[in-house]
């Protein structure tokens, strides 16, 4: 089987949730099936470590708002060029927006089986903080249009299949597949040695939050809640990372807690060392040594952060929000707390800080019986019966 797969995101940067679950979907896939990937990012410093090939394009925006019709007339081109060449399958096409308008429909055209995966604010919106592409009128009918020709669209989570279904995708046509990781990658990772580079002690209370800085990570709300602790006395490292994080200083200085948090720009694999493996070793590293990371999310179609500190053996507390509600079973395998509730969140890092370890062992084990439920082979062996039946 051959498979196309387009993302306009990919590696190096960023390196968010959607852009690991492309590069886990064409490794695995390459060990047994012919992969390419068309993607608008460069990724000429890790090419060399790939296992699949990658045939780079313009970014869309570019395009159109340079050269309007003939912008998409020298995609579709590019395309057909593929097609002609490799004789593709199917299409894999992920973001339901900005590149599935122009690829689904030409796969229609010449009778390629499409599947479009939706990744979040391609689907979601927060109107409050005008968090999703579906807040302008015209791109909200756009995606509605290609997503209902489509011949199959993704959901990573029950959310976003509820999310479709009211947009009006055929239930038939709506197929939940949830993300998945690398289990055995998390066990391998010594995190011992660590603690020096943080600036911390394995005494101190580590609160970590992993995501790029953007309203709907709601980073602020934790910011509110880590002044809330500091006033009643509680003692604590916090740990930022992700991308443009720097950028939260004033905000950290207007609460006086420059000398409580450390902030750490997003974290890459170690390619060149042989680090061909996502999340990379120092993150994993980060989630083993952290009393609870935290997910504040104001939207969030899937939750992989909490999976992967679930398969770190760390304590999750996360917003009660999308997807994150449907992997974290509050008092069981760790805590929801109210979106936007910053007083409740930080009463939820107490109670963990100051846990019973019986307790804590408890729920740690069943957010390790929760990470294997979410298997990287799981979520590929799924996408492959879908490949096939759409084939036949």
């Amino acid at each position: 089987m051959k498979i196309l797969i387009i993302s306009q995101s990919f590696l190096p940067k960023p390196c968010g949730g959607a852009e690991i679950m492309v590069y886990q979907e064409c490794d695995f896939l390459s060990k047994d099936y012919d992969v390419l990937l068309f993607t608008s990012r460069s990724c000429k410093n890790i090419q060399s470590y790939l296992k699949f090939p990658i045939k780079k394009y313009l970014p869309m925006t570019y395009l159109t708002q340079r050269f309007g019709w003939l912008g998409k007339f020298y995609l579709k081109w590019q395309l057909k060029v593929l097609q002609n060449r490799h004789n593709f399958d199917v299409w894999h096409i992920h973001f339901a927006f900005p590149f599935a308008n122009i690829a689904v429909p030409l796969a229609k055209q010449l009778n390629i089986p499409s599947v479009v995966t939706c990744h979040g604010g391609d689907i979601l919106i927060n109107k409050s903080i005008n968090y999703g592409y579906r807040c302008s009128i015209n791109l909200k009918n756009d995606i509605q249009k290609t997503l209902l020709i489509a011949d199959a669209v993704v959901a990573i989570s029950k959310t976003m299949q509820n999310e479709l279904l009211t947009i009006g995708v055929n239930q038939a046509n709506v197929h939940l597949i949830p993300n998945g990781i690398n289990i055995e990658r998390f066990k391998k990772v010594d995190s011992s040695n660590v603690y020096q580079s943080y600036r911390c002690t394995k005494t101190d209370n580590i609160i970590l939050c992993v995501g790029r800085n953007s309203a709907e990570k709601g980073q602020i709300i934790l910011l509110d809640a880590l002044q809330l602790l500091k006033n009643q006395g509680v003692h604590f490292v916090c740990i930022f990372v992700g991308q443009n994080i720097q950028a939260l200083d004033t905000e950290i200085n207007n609460r006086s807690l420059q000398n409580d948090v450390r902030l750490l720009d997003t974290i890459y694999s170690n390619w060149s060392a042989g680090e061909y493996d996502l999340p990379p070793n120092e993150l994993i590293c980060l989630y083993k040594i952290s009393s609870v990371v935290i997910v504040p999310s104001l939207s969030e179609a899937f939750g992989l952060t909490a999976l992967e500190a679930f398969a770190s053996g760390s304590l999750v507390i996360a917003s009660d929000i999308g997807g994150l509600k449907e992997l974290v079973e509050h008092g069981k395998n760790g805590f929801l707390f109210p979106v936007n509730d910053s007083d409740a969140l930080a009463y939820y890092i107490k109670k963990v800080l100051y846990m019973d370890n019986k307790l804590r062992c408890k729920l740690i084990a069943k957010s390790l019986l929760t990470a294997k439920k979410y298997s990287r082979e799981i979520m590929m062996e799924k996408h492959i019966l879908l490949f096939k039946k759409l084939r036949s």
